[in-house]
């Protein structure tokens, strides 16, 4: 029925829910919001239709706009959800280095969400890139902020809109069988690399940055810091390791170079 990654994927779930409403009511709100704007025109059958002009036809005839400003698509996304997701994955992650011999292969501590399942794709940890997040095999998971999956608005009636299909992935917009929920699964590797890179070290496939992760040995470091940043400072990720461990420790800097890496926090943060 489940594993245990993914139990402690959903347990997560509740305490960052529950930490972040200790300081903020709303908690981790889980609602669409916009998110810069796309190109001018989406191509379709070989041709460029500009925004302004590219309807969305229903089984019943009814034809409806997309949302546009200054002539580009408005797109949208999830973050709230998406932090949410990453969290998760990540202590579920933790989870199973915690009850289980790190390895590959069935029932092995690794940095794969959700691999035990038969038939079901794995989010990965290690190098998001490798999988794609739907059976249309056109978007792979994002590595990087600016790869992250941002959906057209399609405009409904009495001012009320929603997102359709079609993402943009910071270079071109493909058409998917999903939105996902505005990407709260797909976009949520981002956050959940930057923990890997803390953690084991490596270069970021988008950005070419590379950290200098604590080990494997230190992994309790990392985890300590982003369970810090949920439940007591946040989503400052940064200031919960100087909290834990000083403005020079290994961890500090391991945090800050890999929010960096992933394109999540501005070099200064890294240099410093």
């Amino acid at each position: 029925m489940t594993t245990l990654d993914i139990v402690g994927h959903e347990l997560m779930h509740g305490v960052t829910e529950f930490g972040v409403r200790q300081r903020n009511p709303h908690g981790l709100e889980s609602f669409l919001h916009t998110d810069g704007l796309g190109p001018s025109s989406f191509v379709l059958d070989g041709q460029p239709v500009p925004c302004s002009k590219l309807r969305l036809v229903l089984s019943d005839g009814t034809r409806l706009s997309y949302l546009c400003s200054d002539g580009r698509f408005v797109l949208a996304a999830n973050h709230g959800g998406t932090t949410h997701e990453a969290f998760a994955d990540l202590f579920g992650t933790s989870t199973e280095f915690f009850f289980q011999n790190e390895g590959s292969g069935p029932l092995m501590g690794d940095y794969l969400m959700g691999e035990d399942i038969p038939e079901f794709t794995p989010r990965s940890l290690v190098s998001p890139t490798s999988y794609f997040v739907d059976t249309t095999r056109t978007a792979r998971y994002p590595d990087h902020y600016s790869r992250r999956l941002r959906f057209a608005v399609l405009i409904l009636e009495d001012n009320l809109y929603t997102i359709y299909p079609l993402a943009f992935d910071g270079t071109r917009f493909l058409e998917l069988r999903g939105t996902d929920f505005g990407g709260v699964h797909w976009n949520s590797t981002i956050l959940s690399h930057a923990f890997y890179l803390a953690v084991e070290g490596g270069q970021n496939g988008t950005s070419g940055i590379s950290v200098n992760g604590v080990t494997a040995a230190n992994r309790d470091q990392i985890e300590r810091v982003f369970f810090r940043a949920v439940t007591i400072t946040a989503s400052v990720l940064c200031q919960a390791a100087v909290d834990l461990f000083g403005d020079n420790s290994a961890a500090t800097m391991a945090v800050g170079q890999a929010l960096y890496a992933v394109g999540l926090r501005p070099a200064s943060v890294s240099e410093t």
